[in-house]
């Protein structure tokens, strides 16, 4: 009987150890020297990563880089797999810098201008831990054409998290919407900086969405753009979700966001300072177009490809965004007598106006008082640059932000910090929290936790709901506290908020992705007065609301 134990042991313990094996396979470190040749190590032992009939030979490996090394591609690698590229999380005892993928030169001696492209269906792309450094090892700077990811085919998910995007003229994701539907494009944590440019002023955009597009979700969370040209986002098409909360952008040329046809859009608690600086003449100024926020009534047709019924289902919501300009920005404006950049234009306030579900609150002009010495820096290069573009449009310099002097080899950490003085606005976003990206402020996990505060998974039944449902909050009426419970059928975007007799929010509860299950929701209304109240749940596939009545 020992012996048949033993044996059950060994036998246990070998299944244990070769699930282990088969784990380790699947995360592959890939060198910088492959071949005995650096140039060009990372594609060719990527791509080569195939069975003698072409097939991938990890169809779901994890490509692991090492932090300190480069790895020069110079190639384009054509995506037609899954592609997860990262790198371990910095030690914080031994702050070492990321890997750096970088545009490497081919056989006739160019430089690769397109690192990533993929033409099929079905494709999850993840990188993560990664700089991708668009300046060559000679820091020759050019004016545009140079592509980090470009995108197109149905079913696409594109994920970036803790990434660099370092100089990358043309577009650092390119959606070029070659028949694309579905596409998830998810960013959080990443620093795009000096994609600028030599010569246009349409250049460096961090996301490019194009025509004819179905995008499912378009998430931005805590990044930083510093010192960039153009959009951060240009996209006309229409998002099922669209999420930018806590992102900072320092200094930009050109408007930097084009999001006309938003029709569920939560932009909140961001930091644009030193938006669009090179403003807009009065021969481009044409009922302040090119105001901050740009929304525009959808018609018939678009309402139709959007699959909403009518402008009153769309959901836009701007809250608790600070923007601001340096005076020396100001000053340029009027001595080369352009326009002041608007917040909001009449041709969107009016629909702000019009439909209650516009919401535009606590947003607010001020000066978040960066560090000096990184803000001069920064606006000598890029006002010197303006002044060409608005005179001789010949002799540019270049707007990249160096403090070192170093183009290529970046010191780690990088030399920008993106705190700021002004204290009313290091608790003015939604929770108290410091508005702009969080990483700056080690606040991300906190902030996190608190967007789920108040919600928990209902335990009293393991089965997954095959259905939306929203129940009647217990107890009814109620004072202060009540349950709101619902359950969902699939992991979904969800907002769950509360309205008041006029049908205007008073609470946003919940704006979060959950996964498939049952929820209990402990709403506190002690802020509230008597009164009756109606709470809405809602995602892309379903809405329903609710009435209750608190007495005090």
């Amino acid at each position: 009987m020992e012996k048949k134990k033993y044996g059950y042991f060994i036998i246990i313990a070998m299944i244990f150890a070769l699930s282990n094996i088969i784990f380790a396979q699947d995360v592959i470190t890939v060198p910088n020297v492959y071949n005995g040749q650096a140039m060009g190590a990372i594609n060719k032992f990527i791509v080569g990563d195939t069975l003698s009939d072409g097939s991938r030979a990890h169809p779901n490996a994890i490509y692991r880089l090492e932090r300190g090394k480069i790895y020069f591609q110079d190639q384009t690698m054509d995506l037609n797999f899954n592609f997860t590229l990262v790198a371990d999380d910095e030690d914080p005892n031994s702050p070492t810098r990321p890997p750096m993928v970088v545009r490497g030169v081919d056989d006739q001696g160019a430089y690769t201008r397109i690192l990533y492209q993929c033409y099929n269906d079905n494709i999850k792309i993840k990188v993560k831990n990664i700089i991708f450094q668009g300046i060559p090892t000679d820091e020759s700077i050019v004016s545009g054409n140079v592509y980090l990811f470009t995108l197109s085919g149905k079913n696409i998910r594109f994920e970036a998290n803790n990434c660099v995007f370092n100089y990358w003229p043309g577009n650092v994701i390119e959606n070029k919407g070659y028949g694309l539907e579905n596409f998830t494009l998810i960013l959080k944590n990443n620093i795009f900086r000096n994609n600028v440019g030599l010569e246009d002023a349409y250049s460096g955009y961090s996301y490019v969405g194009g025509g004819k597009v179905k995008q499912d979700s378009i998430i931005f969370h805590n990044n930083t753009f510093f010192n960039i040209s153009a959009y951060i986002i240009y996209s006309k098409e229409y998002a099922g979700t669209f999420e930018f909360l806590h992102n900072t952008l320092f200094t930009s040329c050109k408007g930097s966001l084009r999001l006309p046809n938003l029709i569920n859009a939560h932009f909140e608690d961001n930091l644009l300072y030193n938006y669009q600086t090179v403003a807009q003449d009065s021969a481009h100024w044409v009922s302040k177009h090119y105001a901050m926020v740009q929304i525009r009534e959808i018609n018939a047709e678009g309402l139709a490809e959007a699959g909403i019924a009518s402008n009153e289902d769309r959901l836009v919501s701007y809250r608790n965004n600070v923007y601001g300009w340096d005076q020396r920005v100001k000053d340029f404006w009027s001595e080369y007598h352009l326009h002041e950049v608007p917040w909001m234009g009449p041709i969107t306030d009016s629909l702000f106006t019009k439909y209650d579900n516009f919401i535009d609150e606590n947003n607010l002009e001020a000066n978040p008082g960066f560090d000096a010495a990184m803000t001069k820096a920064v606006l000598d290069k890029q006002l010197e640059w303006n002044a060409i573009y608005r005179t001789t449009k010949t002799g540019y310099a270049d707007r990249i932000y160096a403090p070192n002097g170093k183009y290529f080899d970046l010191p780690w950490p990088l030399p920008e910090h993106l705190t700021y003085t002004n204290t009313n606005l290091q608790s003015y976003a939604q929770g108290g929290f410091p508005v702009g990206d969080l990483n700056w402020w080690g606040k991300v996990a906190d902030w996190e936790s608190w967007r789920v505060t108040g919600v928990r998974k209902d335990n009293g039944d393991n089965q997954i709901p095959n259905k939306y449902v929203l129940s009647q909050n217990y107890p009814n009426p109620f004072n202060p506290t009540t349950v709101i419970n619902f359950s969902i059928p699939k992991t979904s975007k969800i907002e769950l908020s509360v309205y008041n007799v006029l049908g205007q929010k008073v609470a946003t509860l919940l704006n979060k992705e959950l996964a498939a299950g049952s929820y209990k929701y402990d709403f506190n209304a002690s802020n509230l007065t008597s009164g009756i109240y109606f709470y809405k749940l809602q995602t892309e596939n379903y809405s329903q609301t609710k009435k209750m009545m608190l007495l005090k």
